[in-house]
């Protein structure tokens, strides 16, 4: 089968970087001939496009660069060079002209994963619902979000005009399930984030130990959002289990104490994660790959954020609420036994491989 897939590849985001690179890489693996649709959204090129110099002389501007994680530019090199490495992309397209000219040279399309479906993310670019897409039977999702747990009421009749139109839908959290249950009537799978599909050995073997601490134990800590109870929680947790603070950020200033690493290509930031003894994060894709790592870790929805029905899905799913805290600390939530853990991820796992060759195999 030729397979286009399409999702944020372009982000400047481990999660969004990541999960391209496993779904690409699990089609590949069954023998088929998938190419990322190298769709440059209008939202996301303009989110990373260079500045003016009267940009940087913005109130808000300053306080991203130096209190909050996510100014990327700066390492943008990293990112690109990985999709280079390890992705076949199609020529770059920017609007529905260019992806219908690519209609043709497959023979199904898959959307997904991350937030394809949340119109507020990409700014109300319809794309991601391929209506670029003549043929119904080659239109598909995999672990597609919408982001919310609840949509706004005057964007319904919108979602499910774009979501009527698919052959084979599946989501990636139980709130997005209930919505286009709701909304089209169709048949809808709960399935693993893209990652998941990858066991640890698979990652191993494109991971960068490069920025290792040198001569210790640590405890990483990756926050999406800046999050003080958290970063104190990380620093309790790591003075008790005598460990060093590792903080992957690009805010400006340093975290006291701590291992500050900026401009962490995906290589080492997985490397990171699979040497860790313990991981504090609010990012979801922080807490799967610890999940998929086996590593202890301590997690914390992002106050107020809409998005986290993300994280309570994954901790159903495995019965882990009990590693999210919200101020107690972290000495209340328990140990964890992979063992029990590992053995259900399995059958997730295997779950939505099943869906995936349902997908390839148009059954």
């Amino acid at each position: 089968m030729r397979v286009g897939t399409m999702t944020f590849h372009t982000a400047l985001n481990f999660g969004a970087v990541l999960q391209t690179y496993a779904l690409y890489k699990t089609i590949k693996d069954k023998g088929h001939d998938v190419k990322v649709i190298d769709y440059r959204a209008p939202f996301n090129e303009k989110r990373f496009a260079p500045k003016p110099i009267s940009y940087f002389f913005n109130i808000r501007t300053i306080y991203n660069i130096l209190f909050r994680n996510g100014y990327e530019i700066y390492y943008k090199d990293g990112f690109q060079n990985f999709l280079n490495q390890y992705l076949e992309l199609t020529k770059p397209v920017y609007d529905k002209e260019g992806l219908t000219s690519l209609s043709s040279s497959f023979d199904i399309f898959i959307t997904g994963s991350d937030q394809v479906w949340n119109l507020a993310c990409t700014e109300g670019d319809e794309m991601f619902y391929l209506p670029f897409v003549e043929e119904q039977k080659k239109r598909n999702s995999y672990a597609a979000s919408i982001g919310y747990s609840k949509l706004p009421i005057s964007e319904v009749d919108r979602y499910r005009r774009l979501m009527m139109d698919f052959c084979n839908i599946s989501v990636r959290e139980q709130s997005a399930l209930d919505i286009v249950k709701n909304l089209t009537g169709k048949n809808v799978e709960l399935v693993l984030d893209p990652t998941f599909l990858l066991d640890k050995a698979q990652w191993e073997k494109i991971a960068d130990y490069t920025q290792l601490p040198k001569d210790c134990r640590y405890l990483l800590l990756y926050v999406m959002a800046e999050d003080n109870v958290l970063i104190k929680e990380a620093q309790i947790c790591a003075k008790k289990n005598n460990l060093k603070v590792v903080y992957i950020t690009q805010r400006f200033f340093k975290l006291g104490g701590a291992l500050n690493l900026r401009n962490v290509t995906p290589e080492q930031w997985l490397g990171l994660f699979l040497k860790a003894d313990i991981v504090v994060t609010n990012s979801f894709h922080g807490l799967v790959f610890s999940i998929n790592f086996n590593r202890q870790f301590i997690t914390r929805y992002i106050p107020r954020s809409i998005t986290n029905s993300r994280i309570e899905t994954i901790l159903s799913l495995l019965n882990l609420h009990f590693r999210r805290i919200d101020s107690e600390s972290y000495e209340n939530v328990g140990t964890m036994e992979y063992s029990v853990i590992n053995k259900e991820l399995q059958k997730l796992r295997n779950k939505s491989l099943n869906y995936l060759d349902k997908i390839l195999n148009n059954d």
